[in-house]
């Protein structure tokens, strides 16, 4: 859950804020992330192409023929980039037409749903993530995980999860009905920025994963879970303790709740 679907709860569904808490999601960082030093080494690499990485559904809310329209732009200035496209949907076959038609079908690779997807985002330089609409951005929360800078658009929680400037770049763009629509040119002059300063691709990259340990691991899910049911148990009894003070201050001899009054 993010503070932006806290607020379409309050906003479309009148729900009461008071009633709201919001606690983010957690995402588990697999083993063979970045994290370990050897995989860390390898991904860091100097002489590693340039890579881009997005994940998620291939649908037309998730903006990824936005990312291809940009990535026409970075290919012909970045001898070497290539995107990688994690995922399946509706819009596949459409996708990888675009990519012919823009000429850069030799530097995008579409493979599918995966199930692991640790040996994919170990290959990013960058995760991009142009969305048009987002809940939280989990593909986003989870790049953090794994040390890699996140571009991504305005879209629902993803300023949230993407702390712009720090651990990657939130792109503006226009909001047209319910939707985001970013400029592939702005996408794509982002992208180039982290694709050709190595050095502030990873320092991003700690910053981010500084980010996740803070908010996005299971362990703090759980723990604001289980704070948040401590504190409404607390609100719950004193609200009780409050009922049944003013029920004993108004009746003599209160029937349903409290000790039993004495008969005279």
């Amino acid at each position: 859950m993010s503070q932006v679907v806290s607020g379409h709860l309050v906003d479309r569904y009148r729900v009461d804020p008071a009633r709201v808490t919001v606690i983010y999601n957690g995402v588990r960082a697999a083993a063979g992330t970045r994290l370990d030093a050897a995989v860390q080494c390898e991904a860091e690499r100097r002489d590693a192409p340039p890579t881009v990485v997005s994940v998620g559904r291939l649908s037309w809310e998730k903006g990824v023929d936005i990312l291809l329209d940009a990535m026409a732009v970075v290919v012909a200035q970045v001898g070497g980039a290539r995107l990688i496209v994690v995922g399946d949907g509706p819009e596949r076959t459409a996708l990888e037409c675009r990519a012919a038609d823009l000429g850069i079908s030799d530097s995008v690779r579409f493979v599918g749903h995966q199930t692991e997807i640790a040996s994919w985002l170990n290959q990013a330089t960058v995760l991009a993530m142009p969305s048009r609409s987002e809940g939280m951005g989990m593909s986003a929360a989870e790049a953090l995980a794994y040390g890699i800078p996140v571009v991504c658009s305005g879209a629902g929680g993803l300023p949230e999860v993407v702390e712009d400037g720090r651990c990657g770049t939130v792109v503006a763009g226009p909001t047209i009905g319910e939707a985001i629509e970013v400029d592939p040119r702005a996408l794509a002059e982002a992208l180039l920025v982290l694709l050709t300063d190595r050095d502030r691709a990873q320092r991003l990259g700690a910053n981010g994963k500084a980010r996740y340990d803070a908010l996005f691991t299971e362990e703090e899910f759980l723990r604001r879970h289980v704070e948040t049911y401590l504190d409404e148990l607390e609100r719950t009894r004193r609200r009780r303790a409050r009922s049944w003070a003013l029920s004993s201050s108004t009746d003599p001899c209160p029937t349903d709740q409290g000790p039993p009054c004495a008969s005279s």
